[in-house]
Parts: structure tokens; C-alpha cells; sequence
């Protein structure tokens, strides 16, 4: 009789645990534009009549031509998004007044305010299975509320972003945020926050067909939550834990949980909590086989669902309702079950829309993130390229530092051991001269005793005087043409590797020159006259190839250090 194929009944349930906190601030007056009456009878309905004071503050902002531009109306509007989105489950409602929100706070480059408002629409986009707006507004209240320092914010974020992925079937995305909650959460030894944490980790082995691991975690979350006294987290725990019998058959655990499950009824503050309880508690009893207890739960389930936008959970709540009276007979209910189904899945027609946004979205994110991170990267490439090239100059420096400086050490230490020499040979020199003379001495003095002509004698006196004074005299001066400079090191090299031709006494000359030494030190070392010593010095400097007076023959070689 009905052709139309009917979905595989699936049980996902899983509990999305999203941190909504919006809590109003209170201005003392309104701003100029908005009708003071209005306001004022806002505020007396606030504490009594909650629904009198939507009527007022929807009127008072529907009445601004700025919208909201202040923060009296953005309190307002703060307050009416809580009261749609938490109290009477309209989502889109919610959406309405969040994104009014987010544009005010935009304007007053208000980050922080920025972040806990693209956070709750999130949470909201999620709701209606608008995916990839969930993952934009999560990644953008990401960024803004590393940039508040808010550890709390992020962390929640990170819960929805793992809680999406999930949905989308990209389990290792999943799985990493929830890592990334559960950690925060340990960081901050915040015992609700674990509670969350570990009951969407039980999700992950649930998936992979992992009972046993799945309940363990479940079952340190019910024990954690029931420490801290959360009866709320305490009941989606059980929750959770009833739904991991459901997907693996245990009719024997199944039915103890069932019956332990409804002692915990009353826990169920809310329509949502309502809903997935009657959900959950159908979906047990179909799976134990009693279709008339599970078609009173789900209708249970679908009235508490219907008074809000859950349209995703009315989906799954008809369709096994539909696969129930098929099953009892009564086709009648079977026909409005599946219309209502039909009616629900049309609503929802953009679903598979979304999911490829989704994972469009997700992709552009990725593409974004990675290629901030190569511009990350490279940044940091180049500036490990600077500081290498900066150390490496450095070194080169410091290395052409030492070397002038070693090539100066060296040249003083040669110069001083060519002192050193002309030193020593001027003692060896003074030494042999001081013998010969007093040897001459010696044989003038026995001459002189065996002549008797005092003529003779004198001259003999006289020659022993001029001797003395000689002797005297050349004691500051020695013969230079002994001093062969070290022709092994490297200025010799250099030199006779470009000028092999010089003679000794050229070589000796450049020594001389090298240490700085005059025209007139050089003539009374060597013994030779001042323009002997200069003529030398020009037949030096044409040898060299030395013209004009421009550069000095020690400039010359100064460039073969």
C-alpha cells in the first residue's frame, strides 16, 4: 500500500550539551527614541509577567529606526533571545534577535561581546541543522575569544565544534576537539565541564560499535555528576547509558535500565529534556518488542517536541511512530504518522543542502587556516634566514677581526725578531772588535817597551790612542751587510712571488724599509751615505714599478702583510 520507501529506523542519540549564559544588564534608562512608557512597563513585567515583558520589549525595539544602538536595547534584545531560544525553544526567533546582537557589538569593536554572541548562535544554527553557519560562527567566536583570553568561552567552543563534526560524520575532527574540552576541562578542574567532556567522548566508541568502552565513560560521568550534586548532567547520563543498550540489544540490561530510568523522570526540567526522555524511553520499549508502550511514548515525545522547533528530533519521532502502527495494524495512525513525517522531512528538505555547505565551509576554513599557516611559516623562515645570515656576517667579522689582528701580531712579532737579530749581530760584531783591538793594544804595548826611540815610542802612543777612541766610536755602529732577513715567511713569499728578481742587498733594503727605518738610520747601520742609500731606494722603487710620489715604497709593502 505505501510505495514511498520508509527510512531505516536509527536510534542516534546523543546529548549536546551547549552552555548558553546570557545574563542582562539592566540599564537605568532608555535611550532617546524609545518610548519611556513602554520601557518602564518592561521593566515592572520583568519579575511577574515575563510574557508581558516580550510583548513590550519586542514593541519597544520594533518601534527604534537605529534597531538595536545601545545598551539598553541591546539588553533588551539579549533578554527576548534568551527567552525564545531557552525558554520556548523557537529558535529562529532567537537567531533574530542573537544576529541583532552580533551587529551592535560588531560596531562598538566589542570583541569579547562578539565571541559570546557568535557562540550562541552557533549553538542555536546547530540546533536547526544549519551546519555550516554553526562551524563559521564557532571558528569566528574561536578567534575572538583566544583574543579575550576567555579559557571558558573557547573551551565550550570546542565542545560545539566536536559536536558538529560528529553530526557530519567527520569522527576524527570530532574527536580531537573533544580531546581538546576534556583537557580544558581537567586544566581547570572543572567537574561539570568533565561531566560534558566525558559523556560526548562515550559517543566516539559508540560509533565504532565499542559498548563496553562507551559505557565505562558514561559511567564516570553519571558517578562524577552525581558527586557534585548535578541532577541535570546526572540525568542526561542516564540517559546516554540507556541509549548505548539501545543501539547494542541487551534485553536483560535493557529492561533494567528502562525501569531504573524512569525513577529519574521528574529530573526532566525541560521540553528537550521531556522529548529525549519520552524518546528514549519509546525507543527501549520498541526495542524490547512492546509497540503500544513505545507508540505512548513517542507520542509523548512528539508533544513535548512539537511545542518548539525540533524539527530534527519530530523527524526520527514520526518516522519510528509511522514503522510502530505499520507494524500494530492501525493504518490510519500509520498514514498520519508518515504524513506528518513527510511534512517534516520537507521542512527539512535543505538538510542535505547544509551538510555540503558544511563541508564546503569546512574545507574553506581548512584552506584558510592553512594558508595562514604557511604565511606563518615562511615568516618565520625568513626570520631564521636573517638571524642566520646576521650570525653568519657576524662570525665573518669577528673572523677578518682576528685575522687583521693576527697579520698585525705577526708583522710586530717579525719586525721585533729582525730587531732582535740586528741586535744580536751588533754584539757578535762588538764582541770580535773588541778582541782584535785589545789584541793590537796588546802587541803596540810590547812593541813600544822594545823600541827606545821616543819618537817611535810617541807615535806608537799616539796610534794606541786613536785606537782607543775608534774602538770607542764604532762601538754604535756594526756592519749590517751580516743582516739576511727570514726570506721563509709569507711577505717574502708574496714579494719574490711577483718581483723574483730582487738582489739580497734589495731584500735587505725592503727589511729595513718594512720596519719603518729612515733614509739616515739605514746609511749609518749599513755604513754607506745618505745618497748611496737613496739612490738604492730608487733603482728599489723602479724594480718595483713604483712611479710618482703618490705611494711611499712602505705603503707598497704594506699590501704583502
Amino acid at each position: 500500500m505505501y510505495r514511498k520507501k520508509i527510512p531505516e529506523v536509527k536510534f542516534p542519540l546523543f546529548f549536546n550539551i551547549i552552555l548558553i549564559a546570557a545574563v542582562p544588564l539592566f540599564a537605568a534608562v532608555p535611550v532617546s527614541g524609545g518610548d519611556a512608557t513602554i520601557y518602564e512597563a518592561y521593566r515592572e513585567n520583568l519579575d511577574k509577567d515575563r510574557e508581558q515583558a516580550v510583548h513590550y520589549a519586542e514593541m519597544y525595539l520594533g518601534s527604534l529606526e537605529d534597531g538595536i544602538a545601545d545598551s539598553v536595547s541591546a539588553e533588551m534584545a539579549s533578554f527576548l533571545a534568551d527567552w525564545w531560544g531557552n525558554e520556548k525553544f523557537l529558535f529562529s526567533k532567537a537567531i533574530r534577535w542573537e544576529e541583532g546582537l552580533l551587529d551592535y557589538y560588531i560596531r562598538e569593536d566589542n570583541p569579547c561581546r562578539i565571541a559570546e554572541t557568535e557562540s550562541r548562535l552557533a549553538g542555536l544554527y546547530y540546533k536547526t541543522g544549519y551546519y555550516h553557519k554553526t562551524l563559521r560562527y564557532a571558528n569566528s567566536a574561536r578567534y575572538h575569544f583566544e583574543r579575550c583570553e576567555d579559557t571558558v568561552g573557547l573551551l565550550n567552543v570546542y565542545n560545539l565544534l566536536g559536536q558538529v563534526y560528529f553530526v557530519c560524520n567527520d569522527y576524527r575532527t570530532a574527536e580531537k576537539y573533544f580531546i581538546s574540552f576534556e583537557q580544558g576541562a581537567r586544566a581547570r578542574n572543572d567537574s561539570v565541564m568533565l561531566v560534558r567532556a566525558i559523556n560526548n567522548m562515550s559517543l566516539l566508541p559508540r560509533k565504532r560499535n565499542d559498548f563496553e568502552k562507551a559505557r565505562l565513560l558514561i559511567g564516570k560521568s553519571i558517578e562524577l555528576s552525581k558527586s557534585i550534586g548535578d541532577s541535570s548532567l546526572f540525568f542526561r547520563g542516564y540517559l546516554n547509558l540507556t541509549a548505548s543498550y539501545i543501539d547494542n540489544p541487551d534485553t536483560l540490561g535493557l529492561k533494567m535500565m528502562t525501569d531504573s530510568l524512569g525513577r529519574f523522570s521528574g529530573y526532566a526540567s525541560t521540553r528537550e529534556d521531556k522529548g529525549l526522555y519520552y524518546y528514549t524511553i519509546g525507543a527501549s520499549e520498541l526495542r524490547q518488542g512492546n509497540y503500544d508502550r513505545a507508540a505512548l511514548f513517542m507520542e509523548s515525545a512528539i508533544k513535548e517536541y512539537s511545542a518548539g522547533e525540533f524539527f530534527l528530533q519530530l523527524r526520527s519521532c514520526w518516522n519510528i511512530l509511522h514503522t510502530i502502527y505499520r507494524h500494530l495494524g492501525d493504518m490510519p495512525k500509520a498514514y498520519h504518522a508518515l504524513e506528518e513525517f513527510v511534512s517534516v522531512c520537507e521542512a527539512l528538505e535543505h538538510n542535505n543542502v547544509f551538510l555540503q555547505l558544511f563541508e564546503f565551509q569546512d574545507s574553506l576554513i581548512l584552506h584558510n587556516q592553512r594558508e595562514t599557516l604557511i604565511k606563518k611559516e615562511n615568516a618565520q623562515r625568513i626570520t631564521w634566514i636573517t638571524m642566520i645570515f646576521s650570525v653568519l656576517v657576524a662570525a665573518l667579522l669577528l673572523v677578518l677581526y682576528f685575522w687583521r689582528r693576527s697579520v698585525k701580531m705577526h708583522r710586530r712579532e717579525e719586525e721585533l725578531n729582525n730587531r732582535h737579530k740586528l741586535l744580536e749581530l751588533r754584539k757578535i760584531q762588538q764582541y770580535r772588535l773588541d778582541r782584535l783591538s785589545e789584541e793590537v793594544l796588546s802587541d803596540l804595548d810590547k812593541l813600544k817597551k822594545e823600541v827606545d826611540d821616543d819618537s817611535v815610542r810617541g807615535s806608537i802612543n799616539k796610534i794606541c790612542h786613536d785606537l782607543q777612541n775608534t774602538m770607542k766610536n764604532e762601538g754604535d755602529n756594526f756592519d749590517a751587510s751580516a743582516f739576511i732577513p727570514d726570506f721563509n715567511n709569507d711577505f717574502y713569499a708574496r714579494l719574490l712571488k711577483d718581483f723574483p728578481n730582487l738582489t739580497l742587498n734589495e731584500r735587505r733594503l725592503c727589511a729595513f724599509l718594512k720596519m719603518n727605518m729612515t733614509t739616515k738610520d739605514i746609511a749609518e747601520i749599513t755604513r754607506q751615505s745618505i745618497s748611496g742609500i737613496n739612490k738604492a731606494r730608487t733603482r728599489l722603487r723602479n724594480k718595483l714599478g713604483i712611479t710618482g710620489g703618490g705611494v711611499s715604497i712602505q705603503e707598497f709593502l704594506s699590501k704583502y702583510d
